[in-house]
């Protein structure tokens, strides 16, 4: 039998830092919003980061603290690099320590073909969905690695199914394509932050009943609901509850991993 030195210490190997706030990216409403929340009933100091509609993060930050919790919010155009790092130097202020990073915030854009998409349209997507989740990754990854004397972590990414299944043709071609640059990125991470402590997975959501959903038409929403075997959508609570889990220590032994959340899409 093992001895109960070397136990001990694969047990301190594997447990998630102790301490440290949680970064949620696009932490104001929808997933983001039930991820902040539910991180902070489960202990963690949550930083939440917007880009807009201000409102909403400080609602979400008032629900956490009237449970007891600790928020704070914090405004940044994440696909500005600058934007990025100034409001990662602000956590750091405000909270010390990270321990985690969850990137949800998304930008769609507007639905058409390749042949009416502007190149303006195309930049803004890559810029938030692309540039912003590298320059977050980056600036948490930095204040996470042990190999820079810090405690470790966990960052996790979203997806979409249309990433790996239609590519979202006359509609989102360009949304799908920039998930599909965060697949690739979320998978290489993941193998250049392990010796380092830091897991990183992605989670891929299908059809979830978010405003986003909520503003599409009765037609292209039941379109897409006939094509799930579950027979409906997907609640943000329910993605929250496969994220924390990817944060926690009842995860550490799993990086890189590609969690569909989908109904069996």
């Amino acid at each position: 039998m093992p001895s109960s030195t070397s136990t001990s210490a694969i047990s301190a190997e594997r447990r998630e830092p102790a301490e440290g706030a949680l970064v949620v990216v696009g932490g104001n409403r929808g997933i983001g919003a039930e991820v902040a929340r539910r991180a902070a009933r489960a202990g963690m100091p949550v930083a939440i980061v917007y880009y807009s509609r201000a409102a909403e993060a400080e609602r979400t930050v008032a629900d956490i603290e009237a449970e007891g919790g600790r928020a704070h919010a914090f405004q940044a155009d994440i696909g500005v690099e600058a934007e990025a790092e100034r409001a990662f130097a602000e956590i750091e202020q405000h909270f010390g320590r990270l321990r985690g990073l969850v990137q949800c915030a998304v930008m769609a854009g507007a639905p058409g073909r390749l042949a009416e998409l502007a190149g303006s349209e195309l930049e803004r997507v890559f810029r938030s969905n692309v540039f912003g989740a590298f320059y977050c990754c980056r600036e948490a990854s930095r204040r996470m690695s042990r190999a820079n004397g810090q405690h470790g972590g966990a960052i996790v990414l979203f997806s979409s199914v249309v990433a790996v299944t239609t590519g979202a043709p006359g509609n989102w071609l360009h949304f799908a394509a920039s998930k599909g640059a965060l697949e690739v990125f979320s998978r290489g991470l993941s193998r250049e932050l392990a010796p380092e402590g830091v897991r990183v997975n992605l989670v891929r959501c299908g059809m979830i009943d978010t405003e986003t959903r909520r503003t599409q038409s009765e037609e292209y929403r039941q379109k897409l609901l006939a094509q799930i075997p579950l027979g409906r959508m997907g609640e943000p609570a329910e993605v929250a509850e496969v994220v924390l889990w990817l944060l926690s220590s009842g995860a550490s032994y799993v990086s890189g991993a590609e969690v569909d959340v989908d109904g069996a899409l």
